[in-house]
């Protein structure tokens, strides 16, 4: 039975880098287009900040490995779809705020794109 127990452990190991690597890569491409839209000077619509918004959500119930760097910045890029959301700040408008957003999801997306941490995280 013993002998078992170092296979289970890397298969486990195997997994949450598995696990790590997708969700990162889906955060990577969801994020990517949306920074490519806003430097193209494109609309970007509320369907889009509502997906924004979901993805977060899923990500903080998938994320049981603790990735605390991509959920950290994820919640930033959430603070501020949500001001757009309550109407706070037009990012049609408001070119500050826009590059904000951008910057944001820009630093996002690399990091998402890092995966030399995910030893650390799993």
């Amino acid at each position: 039975m013993l002998e078992l127990f170092p296979r289970l452990q890397e298969r486990l190991a195997q997994f949450a880098e598995e696990v790590v690597t997708e969700l990162r890569g889906q955060t990577a491409a969801i994020f990517e287009g949306v920074v490519k839209r806003i430097a193209k000077g494109e609309v970007v619509r509320k369907e889009t900040f509502q997906k924004i918004r979901d993805f977060v959500g899923r990500f903080e119930i998938l994320n049981f490995l603790n990735d605390n760097e991509i959920g950290r910045r994820l919640a930033q890029v959430r603070q501020l779809v949500d001001q757009v959301a309550s109407g706070d700040y037009d990012p049609k408008v408001d070119a500050d705020f826009r590059e904000q957003m951008a910057s944001s999801m820009r630093a996002l997306v690399e990091k998402a794109k890092d995966l030399s941490d995910v030893d650390d995280i799993t």
